[in-house]
């Protein structure tokens, strides 16, 4: 999924439209806050506290959404891969924070805060 870190002074839903245009060049329109997370967990013997937000959008332009089921992004210098799933389909996929594969499901329910220790 495109997302990324807010920069200083950036609020974080203008910062989901950045970084869609940075990493995959569409522009999109923030509709609402999905839910905000706490996720604790351990990554190359490291523990960490992610404070993330995640928001439903939807693409201003639909024909500049990428229609392949593959696609390119990039980031910095590094090339991302992405994939068009369908949400009926999350459980097949390794999904990071794990939560997401359900919150997914849900994008028309209230927003709500979510605390995961992994």
């Amino acid at each position: 999924m495109p997302g990324g870190r807010v920069k200083v002074t950036e609020e974080a839903s203008k910062a989901v439209g950045r970084e869609f245009k940075e990493e995959i060049g569409v522009d999109v329109q923030v509709e609402k806050l999905l839910c905000s997370a706490e996720n604790f967990f351990t990554y190359r013997e490291s523990s960490y506290h992610e404070i993330g937000f995640y928001f439903k959008v939807q693409g201003i332009d639909k024909e500049e959404l990428p229609q392949q089921e593959l696609f390119f992004g990039h980031e910095g210098n590094k090339v991302l891969i992405y994939k068009w799933i369908p949400l009926d389909q999350l459980n097949d996929y390794t999904i990071e924070p794990s939560f997401l594969k359900e919150e997914l499901k849900d994008l028309n329910s209230s927003s709500k805060h979510i605390v995961v220790h992994d």
